[in-house]
Formats: C-alpha cells, structure tokens, sequence
C-alpha cells in the first residue's frame, strides 16, 4: 500500500506497472442526475477518478461564470480488487453530489453590463427607398431567443442561428413590397427565458439567458432585422410571459426583460413604445390593438375588447401571439335550427383577430401535447378601402 501511495494512487501504480494501452477495467465510476422543484439539476458521482468537487466541476466541463455548483455530499470508502496477478489491493472511492442551479445575476451587474453594451454597439442606420407606396404593419412573435430546441420527434430544431435566417427572410419579403412606411409589432416572447427557471426544465433548452439574452436579442433585432427594413417608422413591443425577469410570474408580471429591450432600441435612436398588457394605434387608417395573449385581458369578448380599446370609425385588427400557432376569428352566429356554430364573416362588425404565427416552432413541452407549428411573420396593409390584406408568410 506504501508503494501505491507513493505512486500517487491506484490509477497511477496500475498505469505504471501494465502500461496505457494493457490497464485492466479497473476504474469505478457511475453518475446519476436528477431534478429538484425549484428546477436545480443534482449529480450524483461514485468515482475511483474524480475526488474533490472542483475534479467534478473540470470533468463535466461545468461553466461556474454561468452556473452555481453548490456541494451536497462527500462520501469516502474502500473496496478490495484482484490485480491481474492476483494480488488483492484496496481501491478508494469517493461519492460527490452536487447542486446545479443557472447563476442569478444581480442589478447592479445587469445595468452596467447593458449600459457597457449600449455604448459599445452601432447607433441606428436608416435604410430608405426613395420610392415606395403603401403601408405595412408587420407582427411577429415567439421568437424565444436562447432557446435551443433539437432532435424532437416532429418538431423541427430552433435555435439562435435558425431565428437568425428567418429573420433575415422577412426583412428580404418586407423590403420585396416596397413600402413607403413599415411598422413592426414585436409581440412579446422575445426571449426564452431571463432566470433559466421559468418552467422547471427550462434550463435544459437553453443556450443562454440572463443579460446574455438581452444582448443577443438586441443584436438579432437591431444588426439582423430592424436597421435593414427599408423605410422603418416605429416599433411597438409588446411584454410576454418568458420575458419576465423572475422565475415565477407573479414577481415580475410586466416582462422586464422586454421593456428592457425597448429601452435599449430608444437609446440607440430608434422609436419605439413599449407596454407589458396592450398597445392601441391607428395605422394606414386602420386600427391596432396588439397583446401578447397571456393575460385575461386578452381572454375576454372580443366585443368588449373593442368596445374599451377599438375604433367604431375604423377597422380594428386585434394581434395577439403566445399560442404558437395561428389563429383567424371574426364572428360566431349561430344557426337556427342547427346544431353548430358557423364562421359567419360580417364584415359591418368591423373587426378581426388574429392570433400571429410564432418564430419559434414548438419545444419538448408543446411536442409532448403533440404541438409544434410552421414559423412565420404577418404582414398587413390597408387595400385602400379601410379594409385589411392579410399576407401570412411560412418558412
């Protein structure tokens, strides 16, 4: 036992005596993961090989400027082994357990972190077509930046570079209609997730969140999207359920994450307007009303809806998103005498809802409700009767 001590431990004595390519299966080593409520990930590790927890931490290659590592066990023991010349040694062993949780980043760090950022990052360029005719109201939604969606049955893979594509496809169809004004609708979800907990699982789907997510959806939207839509007059955010800025709704009800990301567009030249519940604004001759499509108020009649926030002048377009997949309602009459409801078109009620495509297109959670969708973007205009044209773009 002196001679194995002296040689640094079991593994090295065996590696000193038969060589690499001839040691003998002689390491232990098992590994179990499970998930606590609060949606921190433990390891459990029985191992000859790793013995301290910052052994744990190299092995799985475990980020600690992202993650908190904090130990739950350490457990020493021995057990006899046979050597290839049946000599009977005592091999070590050691149990780590460990608590993984995303890292919650402080105020102080996030403001200077993002002014840092705002500083650092292109102002504003305008792209301008001398000619164009009409206008357009762009919408989309969902884009649930940081997530990282693969290899779930039918729901295709989503990620950042996916979303960066897409992206770059509707500013090559918007730009293709030559408006001479185009207004965007970004109506919430714009990240996955701030905390890395907004579900219990949501950390397992992720790429990155926290500043790094308002860093990547300002980059996205800003370089990628809004400074090459020719002729861009305003942007109107909308605040969504991932875009809080604590692990449970009722902290932070007003997607901080994404009034955030307004602010930031603001500083940087752009005008936009930002609110967590609803924004109303007649377009083109046309009437806005834009949700995210969490909330109740989102949930209520539609004729209550439009009797507080419409226009009884003006066609209203009612937007939401959230659902992830599309949806078109006017009005529900129902038919004497049958026993069903009809999709009736009144086009005197003066209103429609949409419920917009999402950019994302489903995740493990909405395959396992047997969901997923086709990404896309709306884009509305007036047809110059007061009336909407509706183009719903797939990609």
């Amino acid at each position: 036992m002196d001679i194995i001590v002296n040689e640094g431990g079991i593994e090295r004595f065996v590696l000193s005596r038969f060589g690499k390519d001839d040691v003998p299966q002689r390491q232990y080593h098992k590994e179990e993961t499970s998930y606590l409520s609060d949606g921190a990930k433990v390891l459990k590790v029985d191992s000859t090989k790793i013995r301290t927890v910052e052994e744990l931490i190299i092995y799985h290659e475990i980020d600690t400027s992202i993650y908190d590592v904090t130990p739950v066990e350490s457990t020493y023991w021995e057990s006899g082994a046979k050597l290839p010349d049946g000599t009977i040694i005592t091999i070590p062993l050691h149990r780590l357990k460990v608590r993984i949780e995303p890292k919650k980043p402080d105020a102080n760090t996030i403001i200077q972190v993002i002014n840092d950022y705002l500083h650092t990052s292109k102002k504003r360029t305008t792209k301008v077509f001398s000619e164009g005719n009409g206008v357009g109201v762009v919408a989309l939604g969902d884009l649930h930046i940081g997530a990282n969606v693969q290899q779930i049955l039918l729901t295709p893979d989503y990620n950042i570079n996916i979303l960066l594509d897409y992206l770059k496809q509707c500013t090559a169809i918007i730009n293709g209609h030559k408006l001479k004004e185009v207004n965007v609708f970004i109506l919430g979800d714009i990240i996955e997730s701030f905390t890395g907990l907004n579900h219990k699982n949501t950390w397992q789907e992720l790429s990155l969140y926290g500043i790094e997510a308002i860093k990547a959806a300002y980059k996205l939207l800003t370089e990628f999207f809004l400074q090459h839509i020719a002729n861009l007059n305003s942007v109107y955010i909308i605040g969504g359920n991932h875009d809080r800025t604590s692990e449970k709704m009722d902290l932070d009800m007003k997607g901080g994450a994404a009034g955030l990301l307004a602010f930031m567009l603001c500083e940087s030249g752009y005008k936009c307007e930002y609110s967590p519940l609803l924004i109303e604004q007649t377009i083109d001759g046309i009437h806005y009303i834009a949700t995210h499509g969490n909330y109740t108020i989102s949930k209520q009649d539609t004729g209550q809806t439009l009797f507080k926030y419409g226009k009884q002048d003006k066609y209203n377009i009612l937007l939401q998103a959230h659902k992830h997949t599309r949806e078109g309602t006017r009005a529900l009459r129902y038919a004497a005498g049958a026993k069903e409801y009809k999709t009736i078109h009144v086009d005197e009620i003066n209103y429609r809802k949409l419920t917009i495509p999402p950019m994302i297109t489903g995740n493990f959670y909405s395959q396992s409700l047997g969901l997923n969708s086709t990404a896309g973007f709306l884009l509305i205009q007036n047809s110059g009767t007061g009336k909407p044209i509706v183009h719903d773009y797939c990609f």
